[in-house]
């Protein structure tokens, strides 16, 4: 399917047609490639969008809540998501759901159930990554950015190879982030990974 898109992007230049990929910047191998023929064609309009301001995230909660958002309410919400569009949307859907409404009292909710929102999609996206991804990242969890790869390795008992497979599958997922010690490309998405460890199993991996 991807040779027929760089195939159909060298012939639909006189066409009434509109040709939309969409792709992580650090997606592999050939596959990688293959898109990338896309970019190259004549009329080819390249969009690389950046993580969204702090002044849109507070728009967009604010928005789910009805009504203005406590300004450290506001800088949490932002720290959580780091701008990531589809943690905004689930984080203020959460929130609403929640019966949030921003203020300054909502702060230990919005700590509290943060996670709740995107732990569902996060494991969605680690059940699809072959093994050990998971037990990768929930080792990463537990180091909290203080981990190496080996150490990594280590906890999640796997070999330094297969932990650096697992890592690079989570970094083209944009779960994970960092070459020397790793960590959550978003706060959230650690915090989601660690609510998805059993209290016994997270007691023992400290341990």
């Amino acid at each position: 399917s991807l040779r027929f898109l760089a195939y159909l992007g060298r012939r639909v230049r006189d066409l009434p047609v509109l040709l939309a990929v969409a792709l992580r910047p650090s997606y592999p191998g050939a596959e990688a490639h293959l898109l990338g023929e896309l970019t190259k064609t004549p009329g080819a309009l390249r969009i690389e969008p950046r993580p969204l301001p702090e002044a849109a995230v507070i728009e967009a909660v604010a928005s789910a809540l009805g009504g203005p958002l406590h300004p450290a309410f506001a800088r949490e919400c932002f720290a959580l998501t780091g701008g990531n569009p589809s943690l905004v949307r689930e984080l203020a859907r959460g929130l609403a759901e929640h019966g949030a409404v921003g203020s300054d009292r909502d702060l230990e909710l919005l700590r509290r159930i943060g996670p709740e929102p995107v732990v569902w999609a996060v494991q969605a996206t680690l059940r699809r990554l072959p093994e050990p991804a998971s037990s990768v990242a929930r080792a990463v969890s537990v180091f909290d950015t203080h981990g190496t790869v080996e150490l990594t390795a280590e906890l999640a008992g796997v070999d330094a190879d297969a932990a650096r497979d697992a890592i690079s599958e989570l970094q083209v997922a944009g779960l994970v982030e960092g070459a020397t010690e790793l960590s959550f490309a978003q706060p959230l998405i650690g915090q989601a990974i660690r609510a998805s460890i059993p209290p016994a199993e997270r007691a023992s991996l400290h341990g």
